[in-house]
Protein backbone atom coordinates (compact mmCIF):
# COMPACT_ATOMS: atom_id res chain seq x y z
CA UNK A 1 0.00 0.00 0.00
CA UNK A 2 1.40 3.50 -0.86
CA UNK A 3 0.99 6.27 0.95
CA UNK A 4 1.83 10.03 -0.65
CA UNK A 5 3.87 12.71 1.56
CA UNK A 6 2.42 15.08 -0.07
CA UNK A 7 0.24 18.14 2.33
CA UNK A 8 -3.23 19.73 1.09
CA UNK A 9 -2.66 23.52 1.05
CA UNK A 10 -5.23 24.37 3.92
CA UNK A 11 -3.10 21.91 5.93
CA UNK A 12 -2.77 23.19 9.91
CA UNK A 13 0.82 23.63 9.51
CA UNK A 14 0.62 25.64 7.29
CA UNK A 15 1.96 29.51 7.99
CA UNK A 16 -0.52 31.30 6.51
CA UNK A 17 -2.76 33.86 9.08
CA UNK A 18 -5.77 32.31 7.70
CA UNK A 19 -6.99 31.26 4.23
CA UNK A 20 -8.43 34.45 3.34
CA UNK A 21 -5.08 36.59 4.01
CA UNK A 22 -5.46 38.92 6.80
CA UNK A 23 -3.87 42.52 6.09
CA UNK A 24 -4.13 43.98 9.91
CA UNK A 25 -0.95 43.45 12.07
CA UNK A 26 -0.55 43.40 15.92
CA UNK A 27 2.07 45.97 16.68
CA UNK A 28 2.74 45.38 20.49
CA UNK A 29 5.03 47.35 23.03
CA UNK A 30 4.39 51.35 21.04
CA UNK A 31 5.26 53.82 23.32
CA UNK A 32 1.81 55.35 25.39
CA UNK A 33 2.39 58.86 23.49
CA UNK A 34 1.96 57.63 19.56
CA UNK A 35 -0.36 59.26 17.74
CA UNK A 36 -1.78 57.33 15.11
CA UNK A 37 -0.99 59.34 12.63
CA UNK A 38 2.81 58.86 13.63
CA UNK A 39 2.20 55.38 13.15
CA UNK A 40 -0.21 55.80 9.59
CA UNK A 41 3.14 58.08 8.66
CA UNK A 42 5.55 55.45 9.66
CA UNK A 43 4.20 52.34 8.42
CA UNK A 44 2.82 53.92 4.85
CA UNK A 45 6.30 53.34 3.52
CA UNK A 46 5.61 49.59 2.87
CA UNK A 47 2.28 50.29 0.87
CA UNK A 48 -1.11 51.88 1.66
CA UNK A 49 -2.81 51.75 4.92
CA UNK A 50 -6.48 51.12 5.21
CA UNK A 51 -6.44 52.10 9.30
CA UNK A 52 -4.44 52.60 12.26
CA UNK A 53 -6.17 51.73 15.21
CA UNK A 54 -4.72 52.00 19.17
CA UNK A 55 -6.98 50.64 21.79
CA UNK A 56 -7.46 52.64 25.20
CA UNK A 57 -8.44 51.72 28.44
CA UNK A 58 -12.07 52.83 28.66
CA UNK A 59 -11.55 54.25 32.08
CA UNK A 60 -8.68 56.04 31.99
CA UNK A 61 -8.36 56.88 28.09
CA UNK A 62 -4.27 55.64 28.26
CA UNK A 63 -2.81 53.70 25.56
CA UNK A 64 -2.85 50.27 26.16
CA UNK A 65 0.61 49.97 24.46
CA UNK A 66 -0.49 48.16 21.54
CA UNK A 67 -1.95 49.30 18.12
CA UNK A 68 -3.47 47.45 14.50
CA UNK A 69 -2.13 48.78 11.50
CA UNK A 70 -4.56 47.35 8.76
CA UNK A 71 -3.06 47.65 5.03
CA UNK A 72 -4.93 47.22 1.46
CA UNK A 73 -3.18 44.85 -0.06
CA UNK A 74 -1.93 41.70 2.59
CA UNK A 75 1.74 41.48 0.21
CA UNK A 76 2.28 45.17 1.82
CA UNK A 77 1.38 44.04 5.43
CA UNK A 78 3.43 40.74 5.38
CA UNK A 79 6.63 43.45 3.70
CA UNK A 80 5.61 45.57 6.74
CA UNK A 81 6.22 42.35 9.25
CA UNK A 82 9.43 41.31 7.77
CA UNK A 83 10.96 44.62 7.89
CA UNK A 84 10.17 45.74 11.21
CA UNK A 85 9.43 43.11 13.77
CA UNK A 86 11.93 43.13 16.54
CA UNK A 87 12.75 46.65 15.26
CA UNK A 88 13.11 50.08 16.89
CA UNK A 89 9.60 51.83 15.77
CA UNK A 90 9.12 55.58 17.29
CA UNK A 91 11.40 54.72 19.90
CA UNK A 92 10.62 51.58 21.19
CA UNK A 93 11.29 47.91 19.78
CA UNK A 94 8.48 46.40 18.95
CA UNK A 95 6.90 42.70 18.05
CA UNK A 96 4.57 42.39 15.66
CA UNK A 97 2.20 39.29 14.56
CA UNK A 98 -0.64 39.69 11.98
CA UNK A 99 -3.74 40.30 13.81
CA UNK A 100 -6.11 37.00 14.40
CA UNK A 101 -9.47 38.76 15.15
CA UNK A 102 -10.88 42.38 13.65
CA UNK A 103 -11.13 45.43 15.78
CA UNK A 104 -13.05 45.24 18.66
CA UNK A 105 -15.98 48.07 19.36
CA UNK A 106 -15.56 50.08 23.01
CA UNK A 107 -18.41 48.44 24.52
CA UNK A 108 -16.79 44.86 23.76
CA UNK A 109 -13.34 46.54 25.65
CA UNK A 110 -15.46 47.94 28.51
CA UNK A 111 -16.12 43.82 29.44
CA UNK A 112 -13.10 42.77 29.29
CA UNK A 113 -11.53 45.55 31.33
CA UNK A 114 -14.35 44.95 33.93
CA UNK A 115 -13.19 41.68 33.86
CA UNK A 116 -9.74 42.66 34.42
CA UNK A 117 -10.52 44.95 37.11
CA UNK A 118 -12.63 42.64 39.10
CA UNK A 119 -10.12 40.01 38.99
CA UNK A 120 -6.94 42.32 40.22
CA UNK A 121 -8.71 44.65 42.41
CA UNK A 122 -8.26 42.63 45.96
CA UNK A 123 -5.32 40.46 45.40
CA UNK A 124 -4.95 39.83 49.55
CA UNK A 125 -8.26 38.65 49.80
CA UNK A 126 -7.58 36.18 46.80
CA UNK A 127 -4.57 35.38 48.83
CA UNK A 128 -5.87 34.65 52.25
CA UNK A 129 -8.50 32.48 50.12
CA UNK A 130 -5.86 30.43 48.56
CA UNK A 131 -3.45 29.98 52.62
CA UNK A 132 -3.39 26.20 53.59
CA UNK A 133 -2.49 27.98 56.91
CA UNK A 134 -4.33 29.00 59.22
CA UNK A 135 -3.93 33.13 60.27
CA UNK A 136 -2.02 34.24 63.03
CA UNK A 137 -3.50 35.42 65.65
CA UNK A 138 -2.21 36.97 69.08
CA UNK A 139 -2.02 34.21 71.81
CA UNK A 140 -4.08 34.51 74.09
CA UNK A 141 -1.35 35.22 77.37
CA UNK A 142 -0.62 37.99 75.98
CA UNK A 143 -3.78 39.79 76.82
CA UNK A 144 -4.73 40.78 80.07
CA UNK A 145 -6.64 37.19 81.22
CA UNK A 146 -9.77 37.63 83.60
CA UNK A 147 -9.98 34.61 84.79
Amino acid sequence: MSHSNSRSPKSPRDKSPTPQKRTSLLVRNIDQQTKSDELREFFSKFGEVRDVYIPRDYYTQKSRGFCFIEFLKYEDAHEALDKTDGTEVLGKTVKIVFAREGRKAPHEMRKRDNYKRRRSSSPRRRHYRRSRTPPRYRRRDSYSSSR
